[in-house]
């Protein structure tokens, strides 16, 4: 029976740390822009498809962190409760892979649409 984690376990184990670090952040910054009073909040007049797009992307946004968080954390309980066994401490592995790198491409989405939207010529599609 092993007492001391291996170093892929302590460096999951930080990785899920500074995770958790970066959510709170994001969390936080969520809150302090979400207490908007009633008086602020103006009815949508003359949209635009891209001011159309741009709300929906800030309706979305957190839900996507949301989402991610929940994915780690699902990994982590896998991890937690493997006891030893290599599938499961594999299969937690890949769940956290696949939440990382989702949460990378949605975040980078911007970045590309804009990207292409310069080199086919259309300039920024995406504030």
């Amino acid at each position: 029976m092993k007492l001391l984690p291996n170093r892929t376990q302590i460096t999951q184990s930080l990785l899920l740390v500074v995770f958790m670090l970066i959510y709170i952040g994001l969390s936080l910054a969520a809150a302090t822009t979400i207490s908007a009073s009633p008086q602020q909040i103006t009815p949508p007049t003359n949209l635009g498809i891209m001011d159309l797009i741009e709300r929906i992307l800030n309706l979305v946004a957190p839900i996507i962190v949301l989402v991610f968080m929940a994915v780690i954390m699902y990994g982590g309980f896998v991890r937690m409760t493997a006891a030893g066994d290599p599938d499961k401490e594999k299969q937690s592995s890949q769940i956290l892979l696949a939440g990382v790198v989702g949460f990378v491409i949605i975040a980078l989405a911007p970045v590309i649409v804009n990207l292409l939207g310069r080199i086919i010529g259309t300039g920024s599609l995406v504030q």
